[in-house]
């Protein structure tokens, strides 16, 4: 019988509230965004060579409200904040050769309340903080193996 994970089962999904499904999306949308930024970095969009390395790169993000418009009590403007670790281990012996964090903010205005416009600028906001994260990354890991590793 194949292995089954957790997040692969409706079930699980119909359970949770909209909001924290709505989180959900937007962190597997950050962290494929990221992953992707990543491997065109190191490949050049080409295949790879086998494996030398892990890299594995945890992401948060939030947004937080710098200003309320009077009249809709909407924000006007925002400010979304992307935090990574990440470690890079060696495949053969297990040895973690690399760890850090980044961190980036972008922020973003909500001139005319319009929903969608809202969602794009968000959205655009997160691609941003991920690029920046994804570059941070990719120069310090270059850091790494210039350096003779």
């Amino acid at each position: 019988m194949p292995e089954r994970r957790l997040l692969d089962t409706t079930e699980l999904f119909t359970a949770l509230p909209a909001d924290v499904l709505d989180d959900l999306r937007k962190q597997a949308a950050n962290r494929t965004y990221d992953r992707n930024e990543l491997l065109f970095n190191f490949t050049g969009g080409g295949s790879s060579a086998s494996p030398t390395h892990e890299l594995i790169v945890k992401i948060s993000g939030s947004n937080l409200a710098v200003t309320i418009d009077r009249d809709s009590k909407l924000p006007s403007n925002e400010l979304y904040t992307l935090r990574s670790t990440y470690t890079l281990t060696e495949i053969a012996s297990k040895k973690v050769v690399v760890t850090g964090r980044a961190v980036s903010s972008v922020s973003y205005d909500d001139v005319n309340q319009q929903r969608f416009a809202r969602l794009i600028g968000m959205q655009d906001a997160e691609r941003k903080a991920t690029h920046v994260i994804s570059e941070n990354i990719t120069s310090r890991l270059a850091s790494y193996f210039v350096g003779g590793g």
